[in-house]
């Protein structure tokens, strides 16, 4: 449920926000895994989390995976491609980790 949040809401906003400033709305994709990275590294600092190796990948991947729904929602307006890679990315993550 996370993709609603974060694709159709935040995105569509951001969007909305570039386009009344007269920027170029793409740029709401990279806003977006920006402030999804943003909340990772305060959850991290809340549970007095260590910045090293780990969290720096955890960053990354999100940050690549944001921008590739964020991008594919961009140019579908269609949020079940993005929920549906969300879900499928959780289900590997869940399987690869055991």
């Amino acid at each position: 449920m996370v993709e609603v949040a974060q694709r159709g809401m935040l995105q569509v906003f951001l969007m909305a926000l570039l386009e009344a400033w007269g920027c170029r709305t793409v740029w709401c994709v990279v806003l977006n895994g920006l402030v999804w990275c943003g909340g990772i590294l305060v959850q991290a600092r809340l549970a007095r989390q260590s910045m090293g190796r780990e969290l720096a990948w955890e960053l990354l991947s999100s940050l690549a995976f944001s921008l590739g729904c964020g991008y594919v929602f961009y140019r579908s307006g269609r949020l079940l491609f993005s929920a549906a890679a969300h879900a499928a990315e959780r289900f590997l993550v869940t399987k690869l980790d055991r």
